[in-house]
């Protein structure tokens, strides 16, 4: 900024001065900017401050948006328009803007429309002196617009070279990387991704930072809990529908379709997953390709992320608080007696990733990331029944507290779960779309089971013959049941007590 300003206002330097390189893609002459937003949108900002305080006509400045932040645009069209007018013998330029009418609270939340902001308060505090003393503006003008391209024609791969280039800095966060090539991805079916991340969404995560007064870096914050909740989404759809075998005549045997690979693939070679991207490679060989790959599994995973971020967002931090206390509870957290009568027990485990403390988007342990993974399915299927039924957090509960409990109990009286995730998730999948005692009778019938679950038969039939009872029980029973199973030396295995129930 400071050489910027010596080379408009200081007669003597007449060298050249070199912005930094702007790197983008030349495509039939047109420029397509891929790094260097901060050098542009400041370049920007000093024809904004200059035009407006030389009182000329700045109309060409409304060509300057972004395409690809819905907010930070209709901020800069905000600016651009005639219903700003700027006091510039003022201190502040950011209070005049946002004090406006016409300014949104929700720009607020947005990281690039801050820091214009701020930006153009130290423009104001550094020009203003030298504004005041220009005997002809015309040369300012013709300095400012004296801007000049040097192509540089640079060979190679361009995601590679867009990352390096950005090491030279403030590095690219994580998931700004990951945003350019999933929305790349999405290109031809992205169903409004590139909006709903950019507002909907972003205001979701914000509001779990917003009130950390010691958060100096807040859009990196709201990056890191992105790529947390992408990361876990992706991971577990990634298990759920990749079954992991070892024998080459075995992977042979699995026809997936490819477009369904690329789509895992993107994430984790991003993430430098380099075993799973190795074991999709190996998928590849006979996967379902060309006109053949109906690309039905990548349809459902695309909706599937865009729906869970919805209903995410539509709930908002204060109600998936509520709604994760009002079902679950874990031992070093609950001094009311009557949880265990009302809510489920997930012992060491706190399901209530949407915490402000140091669990928020948490997803550690396996059994905690099946549960939680278990409830967005659950939250998914009703979304998709009802939308406008998905906010009434009591009716969310009241359909999913016998499954979340079934579920519970199967998980918690099992050993290795990692191993077999692929094959849980089909039966908890059945728990969810259909009648739970219909889906353990067939878990004990050797036609219709689910294999390689891990759910011993002896496991299946204690949780049958639980909910044989709990199906006739009045509510005063069913509570002392599920408080038993809430029982921390107990979890669920409750066998020995229901044999001695009559007494």
């Amino acid at each position: 900024m400071d050489s910027i300003i010596k080379y408009l206002f200081n007669e003597k330097y007449n060298n050249d001065f070199i912005l930094d390189i702007i790197y983008g893609v030349n495509d039939d002459n047109i420029f397509y900017p891929i790094d260097g937003q901060q050098r542009l949108t400041t370049l920007f900002l000093f024809h904004w401050y200059i035009y407006n305080c030389l009182k000329e006509d700045r109309t060409f400045l409304s060509n300057f948006s972004y395409e690809t932040r819905i907010t930070s645009a209709n901020f800069l069209s905000l600016i651009n328009s005639n219903k700003i007018n700027i006091d510039f013998d003022k201190d502040i330029i950011s209070n005049q803007i946002t004090s406006n009418i016409s300014f949104l609270n929700y720009y607020r939340k947005d990281p690039t429309v801050n820091g214009i902001l701020l930006v153009l308060d130290e423009i104001h505090k550094k020009i203003q002196p030298y504004i005041k003393a220009v005997n002809n503006k015309e040369d300012i003008i013709i300095r400012l617009n004296n801007i000049k391209f040097f192509k540089l024609d640079i060979k190679g791969d361009y995601d590679d070279l867009y990352i390096k280039m950005n090491s030279r800095g403030k590095q690219l966060t994580d998931f700004e990387i990951f945003k350019s090539k999933i929305e790349k991805f999405l290109s031809e079916n992205n169903n409004g991704f590139d909006e709903k991340i950019d507002i909907d969404w972003t205001n979701f995560i914000w509001d779990f930072i917003k009130e950390d007064i010691n958060n100096k870096d807040e859009g990196y914050r709201v990056d890191d809990l992105f790529m947390k909740l992408f990361q876990f989404i992706f991971e577990m759809l990634y298990y759920s529908q990749i079954e992991i075998v070892g024998k080459v005549e075995d992977i042979k045997k699995l026809e997936i379709e490819e477009s369904s690979l690329d789509f895992f693939e993107l994430f984790f070679i991003h993430i430098y997953d380099n075993e799973k991207k190795e074991y999709l490679n190996k998928l590849k060989v006979n996967s379902i390709k060309n006109e053949k790959d109906q690309k039905t599994t990548l349809n459902k995973n695309i909706n599937f992320i865009i729906n869970i971020f919805d209903i995410l967002s539509s709930l908002g931090k204060c109600k998936l608080e509520t709604l994760f206390n009002d079902i679950f509870y874990y031992n070093n957290e609950s001094e009311n007696d009557e949880d265990k009568y009302n809510k489920i027990c997930t012992f060491d485990d706190n399901l209530n990733v949407f915490n402000n403390d140091n669990n928020l988007f948490e997803f550690t342990t396996i059994r905690k990331r099946i549960l939680i993974f278990s409830v967005f399915k659950i939250l998914n299927y009703e979304y998709l029944k009802n939308k406008e039924n998905i906010i009434d957090i009591n009716n969310i509960k009241n359909t999913c507290f016998n499954q979340l409990r079934l579920i519970i109990n199967l998980l918690y009286n099992t050993n290795n779960l990692s191993n077999n995730i692929y094959y849980q998730m089909k039966l908890i999948d059945r728990i969810i779309k259909e009648d739970e005692i219909t889906v353990i009778k067939d878990q004990l019938d050797k036609e219709k089971k689910i294999e390689n679950t891990l759910f011993t038969n002896d496991l299946i039939e204690s949780e049958k013959r639980k909910l044989d009872i709990l199906k006739y029980s009045t509510d005063y029973i069913k509570q002392r049941i599920y408080a038993c199973e809430n029982n921390v030396f107990l979890q669920g295995n409750i066998d020995f007590l229901l044999d001695n129930r009559g007494n």
